[in-house]
């Protein structure tokens, strides 16, 4: 893993002519190996962008981008739909089936089967 002043000199070496062209995927990778390696040191972001010469801003961004990142493969797990009960009173409860999503930070929606198909297409 680069240390701070490699990365600090691979990301002048490789400082974009335009904005809209972005640094390469692989420095941007390395630089948030790196970064993740400090906050969990107890660095702080802002001290750390700082030291990179790089906006707190970016570094954030590539942070939450590479968590979130869609080539990232999450495990999903299905098992039996859960049965809910209708409405409060009813004399002959209606069970409808329903899904639970999980989120990779462990966020948990419990939905009828048909509201999280069209959430996971909205997703999609």
């Amino acid at each position: 893993m680069l240390d701070v002043s490699s990365a600090r000199t691979l990301l002048r070496q490789t400082r974009p002519r335009r904005a809209a062209d972005g640094y390469p995927p692989e420095v941007r990778t390395s630089v948030v190996a790196l970064t993740r390696a400090h906050l969990a040191e107890g660095g702080r972001l802002g001290a750390i962008a700082r030291d990179l010469t790089l906006n707190r801003g970016t570094l954030q961004r590539w942070l939450d981008k590479d968590e979130y990142s869609t080539s990232t493969f999450v495990p999903v797990l299905i098992g039996p739909a859960s049965e809910t009960s209708g409405e409060i009173g009813s004399t002959e409860p209606e069970r409808t089936a329903t899904r639970t999503l999980v989120s990779p930070n462990g966020f948990r929606l419990e939905l009828p089967l048909a509201e999280a198909i069209h959430a996971l297409r909205e997703l999609g």
